[in-house]
């Protein structure tokens, strides 16, 4: 009986492939399944679907009491925080970098509301009332230096309004942020490939 031998270049006129070994073809999917759920986990986190923790700063803010009972006939409207202070500060630390921020415990996504419903601010639906404490997460360098240049923050503080900030660098101290609870509202998004297809 005789073997047949064909040369690699033969081989290669045919379009013939060697099977890729099992551990190769594991190996591949494990990488693309881990790659894949990296990827999950950082949309989850811009999302603000998942609680984060790390350091950051934090700040404290309160109506200015003191203020208004020193002049009680004075517009009671100027010693309170109101809703574009918070606003204002959240926007702040977003533009130094802030890869998560809460209010008084309630996340900050793209979709929150933060405005005025009688005499409480409205947040993700919540109702809060004074105190309130702006926690943030990312370079807790960055987010001091936005606050000392932030225009909000000194008036307030000029102003004789209870404010303080500090912030955090080692691991025993990191801020933690809890998951955004809410609901998305998805009334005016389309599919990509609905797009294409129509």
């Amino acid at each position: 009986m005789e073997t047949v031998t064909q040369k690699p270049e033969e081989l290669a006129c045919l379009n013939i492939s060697a099977p890729v070994p099992q551990a190769r073809k594991a190996a591949t999917g494990e990488s693309q399944l881990t790659e894949l759920q990296n990827q999950l986990t950082q949309a989850q986190i811009q999302a603000g679907i998942t609680a984060l923790e790390g350091p950051g700063i934090t700040i404290q803010l309160d109506d200015n009491n003191s203020g208004l009972s020193n002049s009680p006939t004075d517009d009671p409207n100027r010693y309170i925080i109101h809703y574009e202070n918070l606003l204002y500060l959240v926007n702040d630390l977003r533009n130094a970098g802030a890869e998560g921020i809460s209010i008084n415990g309630q996340r900050i996504v793209v979709s929150s509301e933060i405005r005025c419903v009688g005499n409480v601010i409205l947040v993700n639906t919540t109702r809060l009332a004074p105190p309130f404490e702006i926690s943030a997460i990312g370079d807790p360098k960055s987010l001091e230096e936005a606050l000392a240049s932030s225009t909000t923050y000194q008036q307030l503080s000029l102003s004789g309004f209870p404010v303080s900030y500090k912030t955090t660098g080692s691991h025993s101290n990191n801020i933690s942020l809890p998951a955004y609870t809410g609901s998305f509202s998805t009334k005016n998004l389309t599919s990509a490939a609905y797009e294409e297809a129509s």
